[in-house]
């Protein structure tokens, strides 16, 4: 059969697995892609204007109308379900093939997807082992009941096939399909690996959550050490790679095996990496060996400052001590750090806020502080909190099983005014705060003129952001410049095939 996989925003790691077994199974793939570029999925440069009109949305509708593959399958994140259902809506109008939705907002929400008329199966969970057999079965038009992990109409009705087991060996799915993004992303600047799946957290804010009470604690799972330098000494072979990004929730959750991970990555890999720590894990030992790795940028999830809220509403185990050690330990071993904030939280007060700003101001080696908005996931527990506290109603709910909520970067699923005027006091100030260092990033909190960030235009802002990128020499500056400067010229090398063949 011959595939098309949909998706908007960034290389996307769970559609070059996907595209490595149908490949693996004897189907020919394609990308149906749009970047999203200058959308809410871009969280530096969110500008509407350009986004409609780098938007590639109408000549993918015709394009795919014009030549319609046997199946499409559209791999959807919350943030970008509104506009793949939308895409498949139109696509659906003019050409009648299955259509197929998986990925996280899917399998979180699975009957709300499937309201749809225009989607025919539903994938939750892992669904490496489910498409090839849901594509066998469309091309035998045998019965889907034999499909773990789907859910489906017939005659009006829903059903569901339950959950497919967990993979428990992920080093017996082939490598992800790389190729399938080598011309809408520089690989040679980037490698995203998954060193493994799944998170042993609880966090109730977060996706991983939900995947947790779908399969339980075995969720999270590693790849061997010897599987993942193998994949990296070829892909750095193959596409010549800077840097890599390891992609998992939290890395260094075993320490022997992270121990001889970063070993062997010093020995047979050799560039720079990022990755994303838990405050909990790290250790003097641990520091070391990322910083003689070649780790520049650990990225941690401390969401706030308020104990209380962090243990008891977000279920994160870290006490205050164990923040101020981490922390510590990153400024002894000069291992540049990122540190993640939310605004909406549940209880959050206006001291929250201060008490973060002075703790930020003492991080001699922070990087960025990535300010986010708190987001409801369907299904994750955090809106169920807010509800019981007044905060959040049956309309909040509804809107996060469709999606259509805001996000994590612009638009807060939280519109209290306090909220509001929480992101208006800090938002920004806590973006430039590693511009100040200690001194001077103390007296402005003391003084309040952290209010003063509130009110700078978005150029403004962003010139502060490239500022506070070029005092870390952050790697990831120069890769997204490469990138934006990729996404105007890719524009321009597709629509020009578009008009050549007709799909504008």
């Amino acid at each position: 059969m011959r595939i098309a996989f949909a998706c908007m925003g960034r290389e996307n790691i769970e559609v070059e697995y996907l595209s490595a077994v149908c490949k693996a199974a004897g189907h020919q793939v394609e990308l149906v892609y749009d970047p999203g570029s200058f959308s809410i999925n871009d969280n530096v440069l969110y500008l509407p204007r350009l986004e409609r009109r780098y938007s590639r949305k109408a000549m993918l509708v015709n394009r795919v109308c014009a030549d319609p593959p046997d199946a499409l399958v559209f791999i959807t994140e919350s943030i970008t379900y509104p506009y793949l259902i939308d895409l498949a809506r139109q696509m659906r109008r003019r050409v009648d093939v299955p259509i197929i939705f998986g990925g996280w907002h899917p399998t979180m929400t699975p009957h709300t997807v499937l309201a749809n008329p225009e989607v025919d199966y539903v994938m939750i969970g892992e669904s490496e082992n489910t498409l090839p057999e849901l594509l066998a079965m469309i091309a035998a038009e045998s019965d889907p009941a034999a499909v773990p992990g789907i859910y489906y109409r017939e005659n009006g009705e829903v059903f569901s096939t339950g959950i497919r087991p967990l993979i428990e060996d992920l080093d017996t799915l082939p490598w992800p399909d790389k190729d399938l993004f080598a011309q809408e992303v520089n690989l040679s600047d980037d490698y995203n690996v998954a060193a493994g799946r799944g998170c042993p957290g609880a966090c109730t804010y977060c996706r991983e959550n939900v995947m947790r009470r779908i399969y339980g604690p075995r969720v999270h799972r590693r790849r061997k050490v010897s599987a993942i330098l193998d994949e990296l000494e070829e892909m750095k072979r193959r596409y010549r790679f800077r840097e890599v990004m390891i992609s998992d929730p939290i890395f260094f959750t075993s320490k022997p095996w992270a121990l001889e991970l970063l070993a062997g990555f010093k020995q047979r890999i050799g560039v720079m990496f990022r990755c994303f720590g838990q405050i909990k894990f790290l250790d003097e030992e641990i520091a070391q060996a990322l910083k003689d790795a070649g780790c520049y940028t650990v990225e941690f999830g401390l969401q706030t400052t308020n104990e209380k809220i962090r243990r008891e509403t977000l279920l994160r185990p870290e006490t205050d001590e164990d923040v101020r050690r981490a922390f510590a330990i990153c400024d002894r071993y000069r291992l540049r750090y990122d540190i993640d904030h939310i605004f909406g939280l549940p209880g959050e007060t206006a001291q929250d806020f201060v008490d973060a700003a002075h703790l930020y101001a003492d991080c001699r080696y922070i990087n960025r502080v990535k300010v986010h908005l708190l987001y409801y996931y369907p299904g994750a527990p955090i809106l169920r909190i807010a509800e019981q506290m007044g905060l959040a109603d049956a309309d909040d709910r509804r809107a996060a099983e469709s999606a259509e909520i805001g996000d994590i970067s612009r638009v807060p699923s939280v519109q209290r005014p306090e909220v509001k005027d929480h992101i208006r006091q800090w938002k920004t100030f806590y973006k430039a705060m590693p511009l100040l260092g200690r001194r001077l990033g103390h007296a402005f909190i003391r003084r309040g003129w952290n209010r003063w960030f509130g009110h700078l235009p978005l150029a403004l802002e962003i010139f502060l952001q490239v500022l506070v990128a070029l005092r870390g020499r952050d790697y990831r500056f120069w890769m997204y410049t490469r990138y934006l400067f990729l996404r105007f010229r890719r524009h321009r090398e597709v629509m020009r095939e578009a008009k050549a063949k007709g799909w504008r």
